[in-house]
């Protein structure tokens, strides 16, 4: 099985574009299913994860507010902490090392898009992060306490399973300092709202876990034979929308299109299909979206100097009008007065 050579920082970061993200992932597909790379599709991910890669899966209620959405797990341990729906509080369960944990939300309908992408998301920490548990740390709970605390937070009591966590070791001797693994929260993250200057460590890591799940749906070159196709169908079509727009409504509608069928083709979201497009410099809608926005403002702003000019040339002729008027009254009452004084 390929291993990537990959270099570190003193973090445990690997320095990775993504580029180079995109031909691991490359060099994974074309081993395990080579022609995934040759005609556009969907990626059996689970496959590629359990059966070349030789990885578990599980399904766990992984949070009470559903923010956590999955978790890869490095080292086999009987404390991998989870939410009990039933009891309203969190619980510990046992799981075995190079595992993959999805939350069971995601095995709802409708979910198939997020699905696919949180399992590839944590595909790709147990593929290229395994080296950044293994960095010293400063306290001997750090990671254990950092990925559980902030995560578990019950409706019930309004209170974190960390508020009980110090009576729980006092119960439970055995349990461990550290749990090596990753729990990722959807929400709220940093690379989604920061500038790459304020990214920590972490933060990397994830970006770089995004990156490689895109890259294992979407491979770059298929996603662009997608793009093509799509276009020259739309183009050579009878569509009257396509057809009766121009410029950039007709650029936006295109972008859409090819949107929509990359979603279909690699069973993403469209949300994903828009930001591989993006990435992969075939479209950004939200900037075709700003300037046909920019524009439309232009047009109103300019209709409306006109109308303004219209309203001012008005004013000016009753003006005029007005003026004009009041220069002739006094001439005709000064003529009637002098006839009246002649008579």
């Amino acid at each position: 099985m390929f291993h990537p050579f990959l270099s570190y920082s003193a973090e445990g970061v690997p320095v990775l574009s993504r580029g180079q993200i995109d031909q691991i992932a490359e060099r994974y597909l074309k081993e395990f299913c080579p022609d995934v790379l040759v005609h556009p599709q969907k990626v059996d991910v689970e496959r590629l994860a359990q059966e070349y890669m030789k990885f578990e899966t599980d399904f766990k209620c992984l949070s009470s507010d559903r923010r956590t959405l999955g978790m890869f797990i490095f080292e086999a341990s009987d404390w991998i902490a989870v939410y009990d729906e039933e009891t309203k509080t969190a619980k510990y369960v046992p799981e075995r090392e190079n595992t993959i944990v999805i939350d069971n939300q995601l095995l709802e309908d409708g979910q198939e898009g997020r699905y696919r992408f949180t399992f590839a998301h944590e595909l790709g920490h147990g593929v290229l992060h395994k080296m950044a548990l293994r960095r010293p740390k400063t306290d001997q709970y750090q990671e254990y306490l950092s990925l559980f605390y902030d995560d578990y937070v019950s409706p019930a009591d309004g209170k974190t399973a960390g508020d009980k966590e110090e009576t729980y070791r006092e119960k439970n001797r055995n349990a461990p300092s550290a749990v090596h693994m990753f729990r990722c929260n959807f929400l709220n993250r940093v690379i989604d709202t920061q500038p790459e200057s304020k990214w920590r460590s972490e933060d990397w890591l994830e970006w770089q876990a995004d990156a490689f799940s895109s890259a294992i749906l979407m491979p770059s070159g298929m996603v662009k034979t997608v793009a093509k196709e799509t276009s020259r169908l739309i183009a050579d079509s009878n569509d009257l929308q396509w057809k009766s727009s121009d410029g950039i409504n007709q650029q936006i509608t295109r972008a859409e299109r090819i949107g929509d069928e990359i979603s279909r083709v690699f069973g993403v979201s469209k949300a994903a299909a828009r930001v591989r497009m993006k990435q992969l410099g075939i479209a950004d809608i939200q900037k075709l979206s700003s300037r046909m926005f920019a524009l439309e403002e232009e047009k109103e702003r300019r209709q409306q100097l006109e109308e303004w000019g219209r309203m001012e040339d008005a004013h000016y002729l009753a003006m005029q009008e007005e003026y004009e008027q009041g220069i002739k009254l006094p001439r005709r009452r000064k003529r009637t007065a002098g006839k009246k004084r002649s008579s």
